[in-house]
């Protein structure tokens, strides 16, 4: 029988959700969970049985429909352990699956797919809130600013850099607290060079927010970040045209207007 007549046949239909949770490309970093009350095998993978409930999906016929969907799983798991200490450094998708567990083809068919937003926490239960990534579509993005500073992200597309140009490989010597590190290859380039700079470790990059002498101080923890991690960092920019052309020689790429006129020409009120 197909799906649907399992689905609409009452004393035949088993019917099993199929969750599945992927946090990078790797197949070691993908968590699945079934509703059934034992573990299920579909497709070669084996979906873990877990008390899971979510909302009812809304099939109003708007692949943009923007509210969220709640996922209520029993908290101690491998997603909460993923969100418990802090949010993960990259996206986590979740995709929806049905299958009929008496059905000897195993047909899937495939009911939401989305990402991770929030989780929240309630004794004994997590609920993971999820939208649909097709969401992100209906954002309108920044367009070209008129701005004295220049408008484009470091390193991106406007700016025309290439970052690997610029690497600094490195030893961390020394750490407070996580945020302060002792880097001696910083120590030979001027203060504050870094400073606006990226620090990446095993891909994951934080903002670099001071440099002095082979100290370097980021935004926020990296909760892997030890004593003799190897590190790579990236200057800064300050957005200036002055250190646009001096710093990068990239003044033909600079997209500030550095001659606004502090004055409006018609009202008289300031543009900046």
């Amino acid at each position: 029988m197909s799906h649907s007549e399992y689905s609409t046949t009452g004393y035949a239909s088993r019917p099993a959700a199929l969750y599945e949770f992927r946090y990078t490309d790797d197949e070691a970093d993908t968590i699945r969970f079934t509703s059934a009350d034992h573990d299920v095998a579909v497709g070669g993978y084996t979906y873990t049985s877990v008390p899971i409930t979510r909302d009812k999906i809304s099939d109003d016929g708007n692949p943009d429909d923007g509210n969220a969907l709640n996922i209520e799983i029993t908290g101690i798991n491998p997603l909460g352990d993923l969100f418990r200490v802090q949010p993960p450094e990259k996206l986590v998708t979740v995709k929806i699956r049905e299958t009929e567990l008496d059905d000897p083809d195993q047909q899937v068919i495939a009911t939401w797919s989305g990402r991770v937003v929030t989780v929240g926490w309630e004794w004994p239960w997590m609920t993971a809130a999820c939208e649909r990534i097709s969401t992100s579509l209906k954002a309108t993005g920044c367009r070209a600013r008129y701005q004295r500073q220049c408008r484009h992200v470091h390193y991106g597309t406007g700016c025309g850099l290439s970052r690997a140009s610029y690497e600094v490989a490195d030893t961390v010597t020394a750490l407070s607290n996580r945020t302060l590190l002792t880097l001696p290859a910083a120590a030979g380039f001027d203060d504050g060079y870094f400073a606006g700079g990226i620090l990446e470790l095993d891909g994951i990059m934080r903002l670099i927010i001071n440099h002095t002498g082979d100290h370097v101080t980021i935004n926020r923890q990296l909760l892997d970040l030890a004593v003799g991690s190897a590190v790579k960092i990236f200057p800064g920019c300050d957005r200036s045209a002055a250190t646009c052309d001096a710093k990068y020689s990239n003044i033909d790429n600079y997209g500030g207007f550095d001659f606004i006129p502090p004055k409006g020409p018609f009202e008289g009120s300031s543009l900046v």
